[in-house]
Formats: C-alpha cells, structure tokens, sequence
C-alpha cells in the first residue's frame, strides 16, 4: 500500500534513502541497501516523521505522531543491539552508522521553530547525541571517516540550539566550538 510518504512503487527505505541522498545531508558511503535490514522497519518508522512528499525533503512534520515516530526511530539508533537479524557486530555496526547519520540529516534539516523539532530537544535528543559521541571516542560504533563524518553533522545541530530558548534536560550542558 502506497501512503503520501513514499513514492508510489518503491519502498519505504528506497523512497527513504533518495531522499536522504538528495538532501546532501549524509555521506552516500554512509547510505545504501546493504546497511537496511528487515523486519525492524526502521526506514518506514523515520520516514513516517517526515512531511508528504519527496520534494519535501527530510523536514520533520508538525504534529505528535512525527515525534513519537522519530523517538522510536531514536531508540533504534542507540546501539547494535538494536539491529534485528542475524547479522554480525560488524554489520550492525555499519547499519547503526546510517541510522544516526539520517537521524542527525532530519535534525538538521527541520527549522528550528518546528514545535516537533523543539518537543524532541525538549524530550532529551541532546542527551543521546551525547551518547553517540561517546561510542565514537570509545570505538564501539563506526570508523574512522565515520568520526569526522559524524562530529561535522552534529555541528549542523548547533545552529538550533543557538537559536532555540528550549530547555532541555539539564543534566545536558553543551557548548559549541
């Protein structure tokens, strides 16, 4: 079944990943079919996040099911263990690179007046930011590219805190530099 969140005969994680491609947002060694895996549906869960229409890029919508939908989205992207299948620490690994780095390409591509935008700050999206930082300087996800690759992405958030009066959980403190 066709919704208006996907292109009409194609998937979800092919309509997905072009629209992620043509964002410009994430590396293309960092998207392709072999990082999706199936049955956990993790392509069709962020794509739900985002408003109708390819032409509309990766831009949260506006509404609670955007935000419980990429809050689950979310949970997917916390670490290996979270990639279904019978696929090895390597794989998972790789899938898990993909995930945040079209998670962080949604952030940054959504106004920062977005009110879901603001309610998944609000919810602790920081706070897991943080956490995939530290995978990356402790080695548990992703290689070398993926650091930088990742580091430059998370600076794309700066621009909305900078911007957003927010609170945010306070067992957070960030700075920019």
């Amino acid at each position: 079944m066709t919704n208006m969140y996907h292109q009409s005969g194609s998937s979800p994680a092919a309509t997905l990943l072009m629209r992620v491609r043509t964002s410009g947002r994430c590396p293309p060694s960092l998207i392709g079919e072999d990082r999706v895996t199936r049955g956990d549906d993790f392509e069709a869960i962020a794509l739900r996040t985002l408003e109708g229409g390819a032409s509309q890029g990766l831009r949260l919508r506006s509404d609670g099911d955007a935000v419980e939908s990429f809050e689950l989205a979310l949970k997917m992207a916390r670490g290996p263990e979270n990639v279904s299948g019978g696929l090895d620490m390597l794989h998972k690994a790789r899938v898990i690179e993909m995930r945040r780095c079209i998670l962080l390409a949604i952030v940054g591509s959504t106004s920062s007046s977005s009110a879901s935008l603001q309610r998944i700050l609000k919810n602790g999206y920081l706070i897991v930011v943080k956490s995939w930082l530290d995978d990356i300087l402790n080695s548990a996800v992703g290689e070398l590219a993926y650091y930088a690759i990742s580091l430059s992405l998370i600076r794309s958030v700066a621009p909305i805190l900078i911007k957003t009066d927010t609170p945010t959980n306070e067992r957070c403190t960030c700075s920019y530099v």
